[in-house]
């Protein structure tokens, strides 16, 4: 009965952040950004589901209020959760144009050099 009930809860939970989900695309589509990044965020905040998809529309949605530090934030988490994708990575350029500042990338040294060769 308890793994049932805990079958139940995770099923619920599932489909929870997959309606949240859903419910923030919808916003993105009507054009309320603001209103999608608080979606966005909440599934985050919850950590109901991480994904390069959710990411990768929170940065698209930073990306259109004009807040480039954050949408380049969102689009470098949503690589490191599916590394190399074009579409994050055609935005996250364009989004880098829009710096005012060089930013300039850190070098990788140590453990994580090593982990990326």
């Amino acid at each position: 009965m308890k793994n049932i009930l805990y079958l139940f809860l995770l099923i619920s939970q599932v489909f929870f952040a997959q309606s949240s989900f859903e419910k923030g695309n919808d916003f993105y589509q009507n054009g309320k950004y603001q209103q999608a990044i608080a979606e966005y965020e909440n599934i985050i905040k919850e950590d109901q589901q991480q994904s390069a998809e959710l990411y990768y529309n929170l940065g698209n949605c930073y990306y259109k209020l004009n807040k480039v530090a954050p949408s380049i934030y969102n689009y470098e988490k949503a690589l490191v959760l599916k590394p190399g994708d074009p579409q994050t990575l055609n935005n996250l350029k364009f989004a880098k144009k829009l710096t005012i500042d060089e930013i300039k990338e850190v070098p990788k040294v140590g453990f994580a050099k090593l982990i990326q060769n």
